[in-house]
C-alpha cells in the first residue's frame, strides 16, 4: 500500500488532532491567525498548502512533535520515544570498542561464558565479568588494547597484593 503525499498526512493528523482534543476551527484560527473559514479550508485541501509557521504553531497548538505531525503507519520518519533518545544519548558517549562490545552483546554474537572457565594461562579461573573483558579486549583496536592492559595491568597487581596481604577477595 503506497503511502498518501506528506501533505495529506500532515492534514489528516491535524484533523484527528481537532477532533480528538474537540477544538473548534474558530478557536483554532485564533492561535494560528487565520479566520475559521481559513482553517476549515487548510484542513479541507481546499487551499495552496500548510505553510511552515503555521505547522510551528500547530505543533505548539497541540504539544506535538513535527515528526508526530507527520507521521504515519507507512512513513519512514518514526517517532523517537523518550527512552530510546536516553539510549541514543548514552550510546553516543560510548568509546568505539565500548560501542562495538554492546552491539555485540545485545546481537548475540559472543559466546555467553560460563560462570567461570579456566584461562588460557595458569590454572586461574575467570568470571563471567572478566571473560566479558578478554573477549571485548580480542575485538578491540590495536590502539585501543595498550588503554585496555594497562587497566588489566592495574587489576592484576590490585588483586596479587590483596592476595599477599591475607585477604581472599580478588577484585579491587
Amino acid at each position: 500500500m503506497k503511502a498518501p503525499p506528506l501533505q495529506e498526512r500532515v492534514r489528516q493528523r491535524i484533523r484527528t488532532l481537532v477532533d480528538t482534543h474537540g477544538v473548534s476551527h474558530e478557536i483554532l484560527g485564533k492561535y494560528l491567525g487565520l479566520s475559521r473559514s481559513m482553517v476549515t479550508r487548510l484542513l479541507n485541501d481546499e487551499s495552496n498548502g500548510i505553510g511552515f509557521p503555521h505547522l510551528e504553531k500547530l505543533c505548539e497548538f497541540f504539544q506535538v512533535t513535527p515528526c508526530e505531525l507527520m507521521n504515519s503507519a507507512h512513513s519512514l520518519i518514526q517517532e523517537v520515544k523518550p527512552e530510546e533518545a536516553q539510549l541514543l544519548t548514552h550510546f553516543r558517549e560510548l568509546t568505539y570498542t565500548q560501542k562495538h562490545g554492546l552491539l555485540a552483546v545485545l546481537e548475540g554474537r559472543l559466546a555467553q561464558p560460563a560462570k567461570s572457565r579456566k584461562a588460557r594461562w595458569g590454572r586461574a579461573e575467570l568470571t563471567e565479568e572478566q571473560q566479558l573483558v578478554v573477549d571485548l579486549f580480542a575485538q578491540s583496536e590495536p590502539e585501543q588494547r595498550s588503554a585496555v592492559l594497562k587497566v588489566l595491568r592495574g587489576t592484576a597487581k590490585s588483586a596479587a597484593a590483596g592476595r599477599r596481604a591475607g585477604t581472599t577477595e580478588s577484585d579491587p
